[in-house]
């Protein structure tokens, strides 16, 4: 009984929870911490990226940084590529999720925001 209750305490204060996926349609690989979606609308498009990072020390600021400039850096390389210019991206409107999971160390986010096309 001493060990099934040390291995409940022991899962509880470890905790696994990775970030929500914001979509569930497939994702292409960016770099070897980033997988992104986009989705194409007549004013603009939809992007959502899945970002983890192995860390030692869990830094719940540094993922969320590195994944707000990764969404924002994306949209503007896919906006050139169409040789379209997009409305400044506005940083309230980034939906996130974020995640740690302590028995591997990889933090995880996931953020998705609606990017519209500068007529």
């Amino acid at each position: 009984m001493k060990k099934v209750s040390f291995l409940v305490c022991l899962i509880f204060f470890i905790g696994c929870a990775s970030a929500t996926m914001l979509t569930d349609k497939p994702m292409t690989q960016y770099n070897q911490e980033t997988e992104f979606r986009i989705d194409q609308e007549d004013a603009g498009f939809v992007i959502t990226i899945y970002y983890s990072k192995y860390q030692f020390w869990p830094q719940s600021g540094v993922i969320y940084t590195a994944c707000k400039s990764t969404i924002t850096s994306i949209a503007y390389e896919h906006a050139d590529k169409l040789k379209k210019k997009i409305k400044p991206i506005n940083e309230q409107r980034i939906r996130f999720d974020m995640g740690r999971n302590s028995l591997s160390g990889v933090s995880s986010c996931s953020a998705t925001v609606k990017v519209e096309f500068d007529q």
